[in-house]
């Protein structure tokens, strides 16, 4: 009993990994359901059609194809959701590999009762459904490329093989120890190889003439790379020596223009400022000049006017027979030319303090 519920948690598990396969390849429902049997049982049905076991697993028990098809339509409408236990998966994969492993050498045991036959009923079982599952998705399975698997199978059915032998030469051991011994065998070495990518080593082969073609075909692909690109290269225009010659002066009249029309409209505008802050610092200074100095031309006149009375103060003043015989002689003409000049001067002077000051108010 324990080993059946086994044998069912590694049917679904199988059964969800090869519905994902099948969704990779964006097959139908038929084509899901049908690779996530392959996948499952795929293994037992080819092992029991080699030993002549019949009826087939599935035939004698459908309820195992019936729990297949139902987890891979559950997976076709929560891909993303299994999709995100990958983990899980990989852990209940490695469970239902070593339970085929065991149930492919146990009935390989039961029907021929040698150890070979249970060995390949064991490897035959475990990975055989990996295969098919990748033959219908086209790819290489992954089984001869990813990390130990079929090996592990071929250890938990020897393993299963040599304590049946000796529990039937030797020492008896109850037949539920040995598949717990065996499932618990398989199960970490799986895990063990997952977890540190362990795996058998790879051979890889090319003969001198195929190694020669790959090697010339990469040449040639690279060389056909370079070409392509040279004559992308050539395709660009190339322009002529004047075009070559007039390109420079064009583009340095053009870049040298713009600024020097830019540096002139600025020197403008700037001497343009210069000279109105000029003049309304002339304007303010000449105000201010009058409104400090508001009788500078005043001053100047009445200086004038001083002088000339002092100098008429200080003339000797003649006898007056002298005065009235010069008056007789002249007529009178010094005095009249003298009261004539003071008055030129004064009105002289006059005009000139208006003109300095309607100046200074300018």
């Amino acid at each position: 009993m324990f080993l059946i519920i086994l044998y069912i948690i590694g049917i679904t598990a199988e059964g969800i990994t090869g519905a994902l396969a099948a969704g990779k390849r964006k097959m139908d429902l038929f084509g899901v359901m049908f690779i996530a049997c392959a996948t499952a049982i795929g293994g037992g049905s080819v092992r029991d059609m080699l030993f002549g076991h019949y009826p087939l697993t599935w035939v004698a028990h459908p309820e195992y194809l019936f729990i297949v098809c139902a987890a891979a339509l559950i997976t076709t409408r929560m891909p993303y959701f299994f999709s995100r236990f990958e983990r899980t998966f990989l852990v209940l994969d490695a469970l239902g590999l070593a339970v085929f492993s065991v149930i492919g050498a146990r009935i390989g045991m039961e029907y021929h009762s040698t150890g070979s036959i249970a060995l390949i009923g064991a490897v035959v079982t475990g990975v055989f459904g990996g295969i098919l599952r990748d033959i219908f998705c086209a790819r290489v399975p992954l089984v001869f490329q990813k990390e130990l698997y079929a090996s592990i199978a071929l250890l938990t059915g020897l393993m299963y093989v040599a304590i049946d032998f000796v529990s039937d030469n030797y020492y008896y051991i109850n037949e539920n120890i040995n598949i717990i011994a065996c499932l618990i065998t398989g199960f970490v070495t799986r895990l063990i190889a997952i977890r540190y990518h362990l795996g058998l080593p790879v051979f890889s082969f090319l003969p001198n003439d195929e190694n020669s073609d790959s090697t010339n075909k990469t040449k040639s692909s690279s060389t056909s790379t370079s070409s392509a690109s040279e004559q992308k290269t050539d395709a660009r225009p190339i322009p002529s020596q004047a075009q070559q010659a007039k390109s420079p002066a064009i583009n340095h009249s053009s870049s040298s223009q713009a600024p020097a029309h830019e540096v002139n409209a600025a020197h403008a505008a700037h001497e343009a400022n210069t000279d109105h802050a000029a003049h309304e610092a002339n304007t303010d200074h000449a105000a201010s000049d009058s409104e400090q100095n508001p009788s500078t031309a005043e001053l100047s006149i009445s200086a004038d006017l001083s002088q000339e009375q002092q100098n008429i103060a200080t003339a000797p003043v003649p006898h007056a027979a002298d005065a009235s015989d010069s008056d007789d002689r002249a007529g009178g003409a010094p005095l009249a030319k003298t009261s004539d000049s003071i008055a030129e001067t004064s009105s002289h002077n006059e005009t000139a303090g208006a003109d300095k000051s309607t100046d200074s108010k300018n």
